[in-house]
């Protein structure tokens, strides 16, 4: 599981060694009559290569250095003579047969990928095949139009491919920041906090797989698109919650909630006064304060004695006993059914703390079967429990002990209930 609060480490390209990899040859492909002797471009590539090959390492310090770090031995790399003048040929057949295709530029730039991932890491001998190939695409006689050449070409030049690496650190002080601004302590958002402070949105996009390879990228988020997606996330956070079905629920509490928006309230616009934002975050920020308002205002204005009769009126048909609800010959059936499956023992709940739900798995059952009228799980569990002796401060939750006393309730009635 990532810590969002441990910071990521980076660790240079130039510490890792990953060795080249074979090309497979293309479906119909051939060899031109004397390759890779065919033609001056051919030969000029061969030679070209030969004269790299012939000063590494010794050409720059860089590749001075990676052979020393490496232990790299004279003639590692001889392989590229047949390797560099082989696939450039394989490129000029992929280009020749596919530049007409409908989908043309995402199958060469596929091959294109393929092939220079092709070279491991560093790619030694790479900028031999990727300057012959911006070649052919200037100098080639080829059946290419020119505006395909240069879209080609385009793809090929490092400063239109260019881009800053992302910082992950920054990207996660940047999601962390929002986690703490926004108003998770509302009860609407307490168990989502939980899963999303787990998560690092690093990913801005995935992007297609490549056909020759398999290998599917991806594109990392940026400081300015992680903002806007957590702005997004934000709206579609609050856009989900509705008060409106919230207060009409039996255990709402009209004032706690006024109470509870009035300190998030109060929270965010102290943060936005003290702590440091810049002008993309402030629109997160923004979105909070005028939800958090709305919601306040809304409350504000509900008829809250409408609520408050409603609930009083509630509260004078609840039942306090199984006699307002059912007869007594079901009554009997109940307390035997308790008694039998082990729940009860001379009407006093025997199972302990932990298997409370014994209790829920019997309403449940008795719901089902039309034993008892379906009223809420809290109020049947409560009349059973306080008739048994069994006090319940909480609501049961679901859980394995109520599906297993469910089932034996369920079979228990099958066997044993018969209305009258």
């Amino acid at each position: 599981m990532h810590n969002n609060h441990f910071p990521f480490i980076e660790i240079p390209a130039n510490q890792f060694n990953i060795p080249a990899t074979t090309i497979k040859v293309p479906d119909g492909w051939e060899a031109p009559k004397g390759f890779p002797n065919c033609c001056p471009f051919h030969k000029s590539l061969i030679k070209n290569t030969e004269d790299f090959l012939g000063a590494f390492p010794n050409c720059c310090d860089e590749h001075r250095q990676y052979a020393r770090r490496f232990g790299i031995l004279p003639g590692s790399f001889d392989y590229l003579k047949e390797k560099v003048v082989n696939q450039m040929s394989y490129i000029e057949y992929i280009i020749e047969t596919k530049i007409n295709n409908e989908d043309w530029f995402e199958d060469i730039t596929d091959y294109f990928e393929y092939n220079l991932f092709s070279f491991g890491s560093p790619g030694i001998g790479l900028h031999l095949l990727r300057f012959h190939l911006i070649l052919y695409l200037q100098k080639s006689k080829a059946p290419i139009a020119k505006y395909k050449r240069t879209k080609l070409l385009n793809y090929l030049d490092p400063k239109t491919k260019k881009t800053a690496s992302p910082n992950f650190n920054v990207l996660r002080d940047l999601y962390n920041k929002w986690i703490d601004t926004f108003p998770f302590s509302l009860p609407y958002f307490t168990e989502l906090k939980e899963t999303l402070s787990k998560k690092l949105p690093i990913v801005s996009k995935i992007n297609s797989t490549n056909r020759y390879n398999g290998l599917t990228s991806v594109k990392v988020h940026t400081e300015e698109s992680i903002v806007f997606y957590l702005c997004e996330l934000t709206k579609n956070l609050l856009y989900q919650i509705k008060s409106y079905e919230e207060i009409n629920k039996d255990d709402f509490d009209v004032n706690q909630r006024k109470r509870e928006l009035l300190i998030e309230s109060r929270i965010i616009k102290n943060k936005e006064l003290f702590l440091k934002f810049d002008k993309n975050e402030l629109s997160y920020i923004k979105t909070i304060k005028q939800w958090l308002q709305y919601e306040i205002e809304f409350f504000k204005e509900y008829p809250l004695a409408e609520v408050t009769n409603k609930k009083k009126s509630d509260k004078k048909s609840i039942p306090t006993s199984l006699e307002e609800i059912t007869n007594s010959g079901n009554i009997q059936f109940i307390m035997q059914m308790l008694e039998d499956l082990q729940i009860s023992e001379n009407g006093k709940f025997i199972l302990g703390e932990r298997k409370k739900g014994s209790i829920r798995g019997v309403v449940e059952a008795l719901h089902e079967q039309l034993i008892i009228p379906q009223l809420t799980l809290e109020i049947s569990c409560k009349l059973i429990a306080t008739r048994i002796e069994l006090e319940l401060q909480s609501k049961l939750d679901h859980s394995d002990t109520v599906t297993f006393y469910k089932k034996r309730a369920l079979e228990y009635i099958r066997n044993h209930f018969s209305s009258k």
